[in-house]
């Protein structure tokens, strides 16, 4: 593993060496002018264009973490109601894996059940 990464770097510097040369060689110089500024109207659209930038993802993962928590919860309720081994296990599957845990519990979880749902049992 050692050779492996000390192969990996020295490749990695072969391929930065010669930039740095031309680099050298070229005369380039940074420059940075601070001189610019912003108009009072320029820096309120920034804000306003990077407050929406960000608020929108934002609200959507908000949006699609609650919609997971309350079909988790949906999850739950009907592996308890139709006596599914381990409903807590299904809440916590739906809850962690997302999608996939629904789809596994809408494949393989129903099928897994301990005895007639609830709502079917005999009345006296």
């Amino acid at each position: 593993m050692k050779k492996v990464m000390t192969a990996g770097l020295m490749a990695l510097s072969a391929l930065a060496f010669p930039a740095a040369v031309h680099a050298q060689d070229s005369g380039f110089t940074w420059s940075y002018d601070s001189t610019y500024s912003l108009s009072q109207a320029d820096a309120t659209a920034a804000v306003g264009a990077l407050g929406a930038v960000t608020l929108f993802p934002l609200v959507c993962a908000c949006v699609l973490i609650i919609a997971d928590i309350v079909i988790a919860i949906l999850i739950y309720k009907n592996a308890k109601k139709n006596n599914v081994e381990n409903p807590v296990l299904w809440l916590l599957l739906s809850l962690f894996l997302s999608w996939i845990g629904w789809l596994l519990y809408a494949f393989i979880g129903k099928k897994k059940t301990t005895g007639a749902p609830v709502s079917a049992a005999p009345k006296a």
